[in-house]
């Protein structure tokens, strides 16, 4: 138990660190002090639109592979986190999109006391951006650029939390500091090499046994390296809200607030109302409700404007019919607006899982996937539907 939970607290500050690696049957392997955690994952699937292409899809079968190993030392108190994942995945109609990816995440956390703790995390990874998920609206082939746009990035994280459970205040603060280059289709890549970097921090007071109200900041830094980058910015938010655990039954927080982006080479400021919320409700302890929504700024990954101004809601239900069959069931609808431009997608996805755990170690999934976007930019709009089948192997 102990080292499940020390899986689980290092997945909050490592975003690349699998959900798969935390599993309690996975006991691990012990070697000497060094607890070690393989997992493999592997899928068969059809995609009916890989470029996600208005007009011109593509379709292929795939195989996914991804082994992934963790090795953990230390105590619930103290301890270090190494992971290794890699991802290959084969598209049999289209060679070109076939790709590996590699992922390194390292978390160093401490108790520095019975109040303080901080975690320190350490991520790489290698990766690709799949034809069509970025540069959205420009003929991206026709210009001659047909391979997926291949890049790299190293981050540093950093998380410190002070205040016991159930204190009548407590203060969490966290940062990050990445670096993103860009491999090929240079002509075209350039202009997204960046340097980014997140501070900020909650106050929570506790109102109630259970409830806590919050007050949050972050202030972010977008450096685009390329030379007079119209899309660089500093942006600040602040927010106010709640957060609570009533019961086993319901939780959930709530953020309202102000977030204003300031454009570096322009000096054009941008100020809205913003807002992050979830809640989740469970009737049963096996069956789970949660509805979420969110208003954020976020990236042009490519595409034309100053940065997309992106709203999501979304709601999903996890229900396990009995000890090895379990669904799981999401719809989401959103929207960006592409500001600077007249652009506005509007988004929505859906999904549906169905989950065998055949053995302690083996779960097998078949999953069904739909996504849309509808926009008035022309060459953006598309539909596709993703099937696959999964196998989730825990040695």
């Amino acid at each position: 138990m102990i080292k499940l939970m020390m899986l689980i607290a290092l997945m909050n500050i490592c975003p690349n660190i699998a959900l798969s690696a935390v599993s309690s049957t996975n006991q691990g392997i012990q070697v000497g002090a060094i607890h070690i955690y393989p997992v493999l994952d592997t899928k068969a699937l059809y995609d009916n639109n890989i470029t996600r292409s208005e007009s011109n899809s593509i379709s292929s079968a795939q195989t996914f592979l991804s082994p992934s190993i963790t090795m953990l030392a230390g105590n619930v108190e103290h301890y270090l986190s190494l992971q290794y994942k890699l991802e290959y995945d084969k598209f049999w109609s289209s060679s070109i999109d076939t790709y590996t990816n590699h992922f390194i995440d390292v978390l160093l956390h401490r108790e520095l006391s019975n109040r303080g703790r901080l975690d320190i995390g350490i991520n790489y990874s290698r990766s690709q951006d799949q034809r069509g998920s970025t540069f959205t609206g420009i003929p991206t082939q026709l210009l001659g650029f047909i391979e997926p746009n291949r890049w790299h990035q190293a981050a540093v994280t950093a998380k410190f939390e002070y205040g016991s459970n159930g204190a009548r205040m407590k203060l969490a603060a966290h940062g990050d500091y990445s670096i993103k280059r860009f491999e090929n289709n240079r002509a075209l890549t350039a202009s997204q090499d960046s340097n980014s970097s997140t501070f900020g921090g909650t106050l929570f007071f506790r109102t109630r046994s259970r409830f806590y109200a919050l007050l949050d900041t972050t202030y972010g830094i977008q450096d685009y390296r390329q030379s007079a980058s119209p899309l660089s910015s500093h942006e600040l938010g602040l927010a106010g809200g709640l957060a609570w655990k009533a019961s086993a039954r319901t939780s959930g927080t709530i953020k309202v607030g102000w977030l204003q982006r300031r454009l570096d080479l322009s000096g054009q400021t941008n100020s809205n109302l913003a807002w992050d919320a979830s809640i989740s409700w469970k009737p049963l302890s096996y069956s789970t409700w949660t509805i979420s929504t969110s208003f954020a700024n976020t990236e042009t990954l490519g595409a034309t404007g100053s940065f997309v101004q992106s709203q999501q809601n979304q709601v999903s239900w996890s229900h396990a019919w009995d000890q090895v069959f379990s669904h799981a069931i999401g719809i989401s609808i959103g929207r960006n607006k592409y500001i600077g431009t007249a652009r506005t997608d509007h988004l929505s996805d859906a999904h549906l899982s169905l989950i065998y755990a055949m053995q302690p170690w083996l779960d097998i999934s078949t999953d069904y996937a739909y996504s849309r976007r509808a926009s008035n930019k022309a060459l953006s709009s598309y539909k596709q539907h993703l099937f696959s089948m999964a196998f989730h192997i825990v040695p």
